[in-house]
């Protein structure tokens, strides 16, 4: 039992791995170099009650490219990501604005002692 990521399809939210094993990774494929853009909104859940976290920090890993990217494996590439947190999409301009590969650090689930298994994060669902 542990923190998931979620997705959500029709109003349903869907498991998409665990932080323990990763077995079933967000995968994306589209050409970044002719403009082609994936936006997942994923969300994190405490699955136990028992349980509860802080200083959560999110950030991506491309399992096909060991190497650390950085600005430059963009222009080379056009492939890239970028997290964003809140509930809402960014603008363009805000996405313009973010490092490729950044990290993002998410609010306490549950409290010293109380753990939170209903909230799917970021929405507070």
């Amino acid at each position: 039992m542990a923190l998931k990521l979620y997705y959500k399809e029709n109003s349903v939210y869907k498991e998409v791995s665990s932080a323990s094993d990763f077995g079933n990774p967000v995968a994306t494929t589209h050409n970044g170099k002719t403009g082609d853009v994936v936006t997942e909104q994923l969300y994190l859940r405490n699955d136990n009650p028992a349980l509860w976290y802080s200083g959560i920090i999110i950030s991506s890993y491309d399992r096909t490219q060991s190497a650390e990217k950085n600005d430059s494996d963009y222009e080379s590439t056009g492939w890239g990501i970028k997290l964003s947190d809140g509930e809402d999409e960014p603008t363009e301009g805000a996405w313009d604005n973010l490092l490729w590969d950044n990290t993002i650090e998410m609010d306490d689930i549950g409290e010293s002692g109380i753990g939170d298994s209903t909230t799917y994060y970021p929405s507070g669902v």
